[in-house]
Order: C-alpha cells, then sequence, then structure tokens
C-alpha cells in the first residue's frame, strides 16, 4: 500500500509544470511588469560627488594660531565638513582645529589669499559669525566672503529613468560688508550702500572701486 500512495505522488508531481527561475521571472516581466517598468533594485548607499574642501589642491601657506605661534611655509588645505585645516606632511596628515586657528594665508602677494576665523565678526545683534572667512578687503571697512557648504540630494526617480543619482556636495559663498568687526549683508544698490555708511570719514567712492578690485 505504501508503494503505491509514492507512485501515486510521482506521477501526480511529474504532472505539474516545472517552473524555473528564468519561467518565474518570465511571468513577471509579461504580467506583473507590464512594458518592464520595474527596474532590479540595490541597497547601496547613495554615491555623493563634490567636495567639502575650498580648494582641493594642496597649497603653500602660513599659519598663525590663536596662541600666536606663526608655522610657515606648509601645504595646506581647508576641509569645510569638519571645520579645520588640514596640514600635509612628508609621511602623515596633521589638522589644526578651526578654535585653534586664528588665520591663514597661502604665499601670495594678494591680500585675497587670507583666511581669518570668522568669529572675530559679529552681526548687528550681536551674534558671532562661525567657520572660516576670505578677507576680501582689509582695514576697518572691508569685505569679506563667508564659505558653508549644503548637500543637493540625488533626483533620481527609478519608474521615470530620469535625475542625478548622486547627492552633490555645494560650497557657498556669502559676501558681507564689514565695519570693524561688524558685518552687514551686502546692499543690493550703491546708493544703500552709501546710506548704510553715512557717517564714515571715508572717501566711500575710492572704497567702492577698492572692494571690486
Amino acid at each position: 500500500m505504501y508503494n503505491i500512495i509514492i507512485c501515486f505522488l510521482l506521477a501526480f508531481l511529474a504532472g505539474i509544470p516545472q517552473l524555473s527561475a528564468q519561467g518565474i521571472k518570465s511571468v513577471l516581466d509579461n504580467e506583473v511588469n507590464p512594458g518592464e517598468v520595474l527596474m532590479e533594485f540595490d541597497n547601496r548607499d547613495r554615491e555623493i560627488t563634490g567636495t567639502y574642501y575650498i580648494d582641493e589642491s594642496w597649497e603653500k601657506g602660513n599659519i598663525v594660531l590663536k596662541s600666536g605661534t606663526e608655522i610657515k611655509n606648509q601645504l595646506i588645505r581647508y576641509d569645510l565638513e569638519y571645520d579645520l585645516l588640514e596640514v600635509k606632511l612628508p609621511d602623515h596628515l596633521k589638522v589644526v582645529p578651526l578654535r585653534k586657528l586664528d588665520y591663514f594665508r597661502l604665499i601670495d602677494t594678494s591680500l585675497k589669499n587670507v583666511f581669518q576665523n570668522c568669529d572675530r565678526f559679529s552681526f548687528e545683534d550681536g551674534t558671532l559669525l562661525s567657520g572660516i572667512c576670505r578677507m576680501m578687503v582689509e582695514g576697518y571697512y572691508g569685505a569679506i566672503i563667508k564659505y558653508t557648504y549644503d548637500i543637493r540630494e540625488a533626483t533620481y526617480v527609478p519608474v521615470l529613468d530620469m535625475g542625478k543619482q548622486s547627492d552633490e556636495i555645494l560650497i557657498r559663498k556669502s559676501t558681507y560688508l564689514v565695519e570693524e568687526h561688524t558685518v552687514y549683508n551686502m546692499p543690493g544698490r550703491k546708493k544703500n550702500f552709501y546710506e548704510l555708511f553715512n557717517n564714515a570719514d571715508v572717501d566711500l567712492k575710492s572704497f567702492m572701486k577698492t572692494a571690486n578690485t
């Protein structure tokens, strides 16, 4: 009796169409996925493009610490993500955290290559700036560029096969006018600029020419 049952089961199973993995895929493609709209998916982390560095290349520069110590002629670059200055030595890297950094100057005759810790500047309401600032015009009246970064998220839509597949790092630059240690948003019109410093004992027209060079 047992043998008869086994034979019956084998005969029954032999009559069922055998679905291979390829056969199952074909069913899904034709019935569940018309036009092959559904796509394969993996759970890898999205890639990110761009850089967190103000300039990714290594440049020779001099470093001045908050303590007053000056370190000359070093290969350096600034990392906005962690707010620190990287120093490239022959066989390893050193870093200077922003809190210990006063400023660094790329070895160049241009004043525009001086990068200052922003904490010496504040808005009119007393709020301190943070991060690193590039000195565009130095002096009692001046201009600075403050550097920050944003992440632009990927816009890829698999169903439409459209958009960017990678997140992107964007370096942002904000320009401010400076009166001693107070910063102001850049006026949209020259008239507004003159009104902003209407009590200043300075030739504003000459300053404007200097700020634009």
